[in-house]
C-alpha cells in the first residue's frame, strides 16, 4: 500500500474515536504522554483527543489496528502508549481536570449545568486547586449529588 494511503487508512481508522478539541498541553501527564504525541499526532494531530474509553485490552486491541495500518514506532513504545491510553482514557470515558478545564468541558464532561461549572471554575481561581472530591463538594450552589455521580469522570491533576 502506497504510504499516503496507510496514512489515510490510520486517520480514517480514528475518527470513529475523536471528539472534542484539546492542545498537547492538556493531554494529562503521565509516562508515554509524549509518545502519544509523537506517534498519533503523525496522522490526526493532537487537536482531539478521545473521548471514549477503553480497557487496556481494548486499547492494545486498536493500537494493533494502527500499527497495521502503518503507525510507526517500537513494540515497546506502543506498550508505553497502550498503558498511558488505558489510564487517562479509562473504560467508561475520559477524565477531565477540575483544576484545568475550562467550565464548558467540565459541564460536557461531567453532565453538569453551565451555571455549576462556572462556579466550580470561579471558586478555582479563587481558593486554588481542588486537592479532592471534598473541596470539589466546598463549591457554593453545585449539588454534591452531582459530583458524587461525575466522580469516576474527575481527575485533580
Amino acid at each position: 500500500m502506497h504510504a499516503l494511503s496507510r496514512k489515510l487508512a490510520l486517520c480514517l481508522g480514528s475518527v470513529a474515536l475523536l471528539s472534542f478539541n484539546v492542545r498537547a498541553q492538556d493531554l494529562p501527564d503521565g509516562e508515554g504522554k509524549q509518545l502519544v504525541e509523537k506517534i498519533c499526532s503523525s496522522c490526526h494531530g493532537l487537536e482531539t483527543a478521545l473521548a471514549d474509553g477503553y480497557s487496556e485490552a481494548s486499547w492494545r486491541k486498536l493500537v494493533n489496528t494502527m500499527i497495521s495500518r502503518g503507525a510507526e514506532g517500537t513494540d515497546e513504545e506502543f506498550d508505553l502508549v497502550v498503558k498511558y491510553l488505558a489510564k487517562n482514557f479509562p473504560e467508561g470515558g475520559a477524565k477531565v481536570s477540575v483544576n484545568k478545564a475550562a467550565a464548558k468541558d467540565l459541564a460536557t464532561a461531567l453532565s453538569l449545568s453551565e451555571k455549576d461549572a462556572g462556579a466550580i471554575v470561579s471558586y478555582r481561581q479563587e481558593h486554588g486547586n481542588f486537592k479532592d472530591l471534598s473541596d470539589l463538594k466546598k463549591v457554593p450552589g453545585v449539588d454534591a449529588q452531582k459530583i458524587d455521580a461525575a466522580k469516576d469522570k474527575i481527575s485533580f491533576d
